[in-house]
């Protein structure tokens, strides 16, 4: 990866500062990586992370931890056509349908509702990424087009343990980097469970803030 950290640490600040509804500007989302370097990620109960699959293009997989075991949801997308000239995306698990992705965690996260009722698998704890998206494809050899899931990165122990090394140096440095709330403030998004009234204020648009936006207090 080419870069000096100063300058990946604004790329990923940009990232972060998307709009809310915008998956990149959640740490939570990891992009193009694959599905065993996901699974490593993932180590206590209630982990989560969504990432692109690899296999089917254009559609996402929730990546988590339950009873000790990494296991994988695939979030249906449903294009809804409502007329000839407009049509709606919803993604979903199971039954209820959300209009994005961050709505979907939000409500499965805030509510603390089993992503399937067969696996009773529950989120909480979201793994964040303390890279930008272009670096974790750069890595893995992900970039659209040039592979397939299980291709790279794979069975190859040591990249992933490159990669924890890596996101755990930069942790240790700044471990403001991933700490915070998981939702987001009433100002962006008004979805919100209502267990979350008390979070605090959104504070100035500053790296800090946009990241520990990620974060879910296990409390809730």
């Amino acid at each position: 990866m080419d870069g000096t950290p100063e300058r990946l640490r604004k790329e990923l600040e940009e990232e972060l500062l998307l709009s809310s509804e915008d998956l990149r500007s959640h740490a939570w989302y990891h992009g193009r990586i694959p599905r065993q370097v996901s699974e490593k990620l993932v180590q206590r109960d209630g982990d989560f992370l969504v990432r692109d699959s690899l296999s089917s293009p254009g559609n996402f997989v929730l990546t988590c931890q339950w009873k000790n075991l990494a296991q994988h949801f695939k979030i249906r997308r449903t294009v809804l056509r409502l007329s000839e000239a407009y049509s709606r995306v919803q993604y979903q698990f199971e039954m209820e349908s959300f209009d994005s992705i961050p709505g979907l965690v939000r409500c499965y996260v805030g509510n603390r509702r089993p992503i399937s009722q067969q696996s009773g698998a529950i989120i909480f704890q979201p793994i964040n990424r303390t890279v930008p998206l272009r670096c974790l494809e750069e890595r893995y050899g992900t970039s659209p087009g040039r592979a397939q899931e299980g291709s790279l990165g794979e069975g190859r122990p040591d990249v992933a343990k490159r990669l924890s090394l890596t996101m755990g140096s930069v942790q240790a440095r700044e471990p403001s980097l991933t700490r915070g709330n998981l939702l987001r403030n009433k100002e962006k998004s008004g979805s919100q469970p209502a267990c979350l009234d008390h979070m605090q204020d959104r504070r100035a648009l500053s790296l800090k803030a946009h990241q520990s936006e990620s974060y879910l207090p296990i409390g809730l």
